[in-house]
Parts: C-alpha cells; structure tokens; sequence
C-alpha cells in the first residue's frame, strides 16, 4: 500500500532529480518497513500509549539529528521519511502511511524554526544542578554521623544481650529433634520467637532467641531520605508494565507510593515520601511504627544455632526461615562439617549469593546497620554462601577483613541473624545506609554530575545495537552547548575496579543500561538519578527489581518494555526519545 501511494505521488513530479529522489525515497521505505515489522512494540491497541508516544514525537523530532542507518534519521531534508520511520518504530505497523508525507503542520514548522534558533543559543542549566546537586564527602559524613547515632541504643541491647550469653561460657550444643518452621514473613513471626517452651538451655532464663527492633525517631530517620528525591516512575507501556511484570499490578504504590505515569515529565517530578516504604523487610502486616519511632529492620541472636548455606538457622526445636529467594519451608536441619563450629557468627547468607546483584544487593544490606558492632568485635565471623572476590572488596571497604568469612553450613554458640532481604526487594533503610556508607568514602568526588552512564553487556541481555546508542548518546549531548555532558561506558570485559566504578557512578545524573547485574552499581550513585533499563523477560514476567531499588534509594525510573521481542533488539532512536525527554526537562533554553 505503501508502494503504490509512493508511486502515484513521484508520478506527479516533473523535474528529473525529484524523479530519483523519489525512487531512493521508494527503497528508504521499505528498507524501514522491513525493519519495522521485525522490530515494531504490540501495544495490544493500547490507543493511551500511542498517544503518548504522538506527544513525544512531536516534541523530540526537529532536535535529532541525521547519523548512522542505524541510529537517528532526522534532518531537514529527509524529516518527513525518517518522522514515518520513527513513528513506526514506536506504534504498530499497520498505520496509513500517507499520513506521514503530508506537509509538516504548523506545529512541526514551528519546532523547525526552534531548532535553527536553538543552535545559536547556550543553554544555562542551574536546573539540572539543582536537580541532581553533589553532597561532598564531608557532608556525607555527617550524616552518616547522626545515623550510627541513632544506631547506638539498638546496638547496646545487642552487647547487653552478647554479654549475658557470653557469661554462660557453655559449649556448643548441636540442635537435634523434630522441628517447627517459623517464616520470618509471617505477621505471628515475632510472636512466636519469643515462645520459650522448648529452650534448650533449662538451667537459665535466657531463651534461645532473642530479637533487637532496629528503631529511631522518624524526624531523625527522615534526614537520610531528603523527599525531593522522591518520584513516580514511567514506561513507554505502563498498561504492560503493570501486568506483566514481577512486582506489578499496583504494587509500587503499595510500597513506596510510586506509579507509573505514562508521561514522563511527570514521573520526574518531586513526591512527598512515604512512611510505609519501612515496611519492607518485615514481618507481613506488622507494626511498623511505635509512637514516634518507626521500626527500620530487626536482628535475631540465636544460642547453639546452625545457619545453613541459604541462610535458614535453627537452635533447638525451631528453625527460622529467613526471607530469601526461593524461600524454604523444609524441616530437614543440615549439619555442619567438623571444624565448622564457631562461637560467634555474623550471617548474611542467602540463596545465589555468588552473583553480584543478590551478593551486592540482597546480602550486604543486612550487614550495614550492625557495622559499628562488627568492626568493635572483630573476630565474630561472618557467614556467607560464597567468597566471590567482589564480595572481599566490597566488604573490606566497609571496614570488614575478609579473612573473617566463613562459607556454607556453620555452626555458632552464638548466632547473629539479620533480617533476611526478599528476592528482587531490597529493604528501605539497610539499602539506603548501604549507599551512603560507600558514597561516604569515594575517593574522588565530582563538583558537578555531568555524566551519562551507558553499561555494555557483552553474553545475555545485552544491546546488539550497543555501537550504535552510544554514538546516538554523543551526538546528543551535541545539542546542549556550554553543558559539559559528556557519554561514558562501563564495561563488563573487564569489569573496572571498585574505585573506578564508584568514581564513575557517583559522576552519573544519567544511567542507561539492559537489564542485569551492572545496575547495582546504582548504590554508589547519588539520589535523583535517573535510570533508563531495557526490560527484560525472565520466564513469563519482567523482573522489575531495579525499579525496586532505584525506589528505595530516591531515584528516577524509565522501563522500556517489549511484548514481541527482547531487550537484545533496543534501537538507538527508543533510547534516544527518553533521554531527550529527560535533557529537555531539567535544562532551560537561555
């Protein structure tokens, strides 16, 4: 159909050099109708989408510029071709094509005459900066000061129960007999810990669990979550977002009072944040807030315990089944190898900790509220499911020598048992502590955020059109003169190092990536990042636990979503139509 109206339109022309223009014009067409049956979004009629993605068009589409075949094609003398090609490339592609070789309307020759103008000016952008500010290191201290401060009460009932144990001086005793799973999701979870019928223990009145509520004032709480950094997300499909995903329909409204507007000016606005966000982490239904203070996470402590490679512990005739991945419900008790018995262990195991995402992201939080208790006793081992070499690193930097890990099954006269991480959930307050303990140390810190962070991926999940984005990226940032954006990749063969990485992503406003382990690198970026993923499908659902963590770390969220093909086939002009959006909102033409 396109073809014919082609036809008939080059037959009206008269001039010789029209008549060629109008046949490469031909080829042009469907070249990109081939590409765009292979690479078109089922949006499932989704009439709301498509108009949004109308809108977002019409505003970026006089500022991208002509590059290669495979980014870009836009540029005055082919705009009409490459505004077709776009649009196809975003909406199905069963759309009448003569609609797109009308002449420009008034509001197209309008952004036209912009655009020209536009190149002539500078671009002032005391937004962005204020939008995206640098807190220095010795203002990130002091903070991280008045945190461990409000630490220290919870942290003297855990000694005072240490010591009390300690004073026992009873050897291990190993758990044995028919046991009661407890799951620490359980709104009766605390409830039925403290049931200390079968202590194994009888001579004394300690039971052999003990819990510590983490707990501070909310005001002091507050400081470490400033809520201009607080916002909804967005999508180019929110509708599929929502119903095809892991942690969808609805929930990031439940969790952190986050929806996803299918416009993406309004996904970057300020939100007021929201208590609630504490619950995650714990018990299901619990109370989260006891008068003026708000419960941020729990610890266990566990005499004559065996913590098992997943995390799960048991001490007599109870075992706790901490929040995991792939959460464990079975009675069975594995027992540790000879010469795995210790008299104080620290667990932070879980299930797949020899990855970086659920090492980084799942297992370190759970250490970081205790941190001034482990440096000041430092021969209680730390249990871990692996010994991956960034794990030693990351570890080390926070004050812990890896020589204190211990792997697998282990036993422990006395246990130490944090609040296990849900899959793909990471909790509000150790995530965020976790953050501002590491960008505390980052040993060169930028005045200004001036970068945009593309993560290359070179096996799965990676952009095949990766080349190609990051030229679209550099021809971009062309665009705002005087703003000293500048394009960096970080790659994964090799993985630069841990001060690389820090340095790297602390420098970041922006960071695009397809989806994988590398966005945990987000932890060492400040609040108010934005972060642009291709999403992925694991199985039947996309797996949104970066959204989960940019949630509880302040910052901004854009997914792209598929529904026919996968996040290999990202085009440079779907990555270029957000970041434009983003650019354009926080800079101001001067």
């Amino acid at each position: 159909m396109k073809v014919i109206f082609l036809e008939r339109y080059c037959t009206t022309l008269t001039k010789k050099f029209l008549g060629i223009a109008c046949i490469y014009l031909v080829l042009q067409v469907l070249t990109r109708t081939l590409d765009v049956s292979n690479e078109s979004l089922n949006f499932e009629n989704d009439a709301a989408s498509n108009e949004n993605h109308n809108r977002i068009w019409n505003h970026t589409l006089n500022r991208v510029k002509n590059t290669n075949s495979e980014g870009p094609m836009v540029s005055k003398t082919n705009q009409t071709n490459s505004h077709f090609a776009m649009q196809s490339s975003i909406q199905t592609s069963q759309r009448n094509s003569t609609k797109y070789l009308k002449k420009s309307s008034p509001h197209e020759e309008n952004h036209q005459k912009e655009t020209v103008q536009n190149a002539n000016k500078t671009f002032s952008f005391s937004q962005l900066m204020d939008a995206f500010p640098t807190r220095s290191p010795e203002k990130l201290k002091i903070l991280l000061k008045k945190v461990h401060a409000f630490l220290l009460p919870s942290l003297d009932q855990l000694e005072t129960i240490r010591t009390l144990l300690l004073k026992e001086n009873s050897s291990w005793v190993q758990p044995g007999g028919k046991v009661s799973v407890i799951r620490s999701k359980d709104k009766e979870f605390f409830t039925r810990i403290q049931d200390n019928s079968n202590n194994t223990s009888s001579h004394t009145a300690i039971p052999d669990i003990q819990t510590v509520l983490v707990k501070a004032p909310i005001v002091k709480v507050k400081e470490m979550f400033p809520e201009v950094f607080f916002s909804d997300f967005t999508s180019n499909n929110c509708k599929h977002l929502e119903s095809k995903s892991n942690y969808g329909d609805g929930f990031a409204f439940k969790a952190y009072n986050s929806t996803c507007q299918s416009e993406i000016p309004n996904a970057l606005k300020y939100k007021t944040f929201h208590n609630k966000s504490f619950r995650l982490g714990l018990p299901s239904h619990s109370q989260y807030i006891l008068g003026d203070q708000v419960i941020l996470t729990y610890i266990n402590v566990l005499r004559n315990a065996i913590v098992e490679s997943e995390g799960d512990a048991t001490t007599g005739t109870k075992k706790i089944a901490i929040r995991r991945c792939q959460m464990s419900y079975s009675r069975k008790v594995t027992k540790p190898k000879e010469g795995h018995v210790y008299d104080e262990v620290f667990s932070i195991s879980q299930i797949w900790g020899v990855g970086f995402y659920h090492a980084t992201i799942e297992d370190l939080p759970r250490i970081t509220p205790y941190l001034q208790f482990l440096r000041k006793y430092p021969h209680i081992k730390i249990q871990v499911q692996s010994k991956p070499g960034f794990l030693k690193v990351f570890l080390s930097y926070l004050g812990i020598d890896p020589s204190r890990l211990v792997a697998g099954c282990v036993g422990a006269r006395i246990l130490y048992l944090p609040a296990g991480t849900t899959c793909g959930l990471p909790p509000m307050f150790n995530t965020a502590l976790m953050s501002l303990e590491y960008r505390a140390i980052i040993p060169s810190y930028p005045e200004q955020r001036k970068s945009i962070v593309i993560i290359k991926r070179t096996k799965s999940r990676h952009f095949r059109k990766h080349k190609s984005i990051v030229s679209m990226l550099r021809s971009v940032v062309k665009d705002y003169p005087g703003s000293g954006f500048k394009v960096e990749v970080y790659p994964d063969n090799p993985v630069p190092n841990i001060t690389v990485t820090m340095e790297m992503f602390s420098r970041s406003f922006l960071v695009i990536a397809p989806h994988g382990a590398g966005e945990s690198n987000l932890i060492f970026s400040e609040p108010g990042t934005v972060m642009v993923e291709g999403l992925c499908k694991s199985g039947k659902r996309i797996n949104l636990c970066y959204r989960n963590l940019g949630a509880v770390l302040g910052h901004r969220y854009y997914g792209h979503i598929y529904t026919n093909h996968s996040c290999y086939d990202t085009t440079p002009q779907e990555i270029e139509i957000p970041v434009r959006l983003i650019l354009d909102y926080y800079t101001k033409i001067g």
